[in-house]
């Protein structure tokens, strides 16, 4: 899941665009691998800054 959004921030970053937010499916994987440990700053940022606020 890190491989695979950290290229999507370079992606998006080549355009001068901002990441998108997580979807259901990798907010799950965020939580997941925050539970299981080992970056666990990277995905508590992600879950941070890059969950929409509210019920989606």
């Amino acid at each position: 899941m890190k491989t695979t959004y950290l290229a999507h921030i370079d992606e998006r970053a080549q355009d001068n665009l901002p990441p998108l937010v997580l979807n259901a499916e990798q907010a799950k994987s965020a939580v997941e691998n925050l539970i299981k440990g080992g970056d666990g700053d990277f995905y508590l940022d992600l879950l941070t800054h890059r969950v929409p606020p509210g019920v989606d």
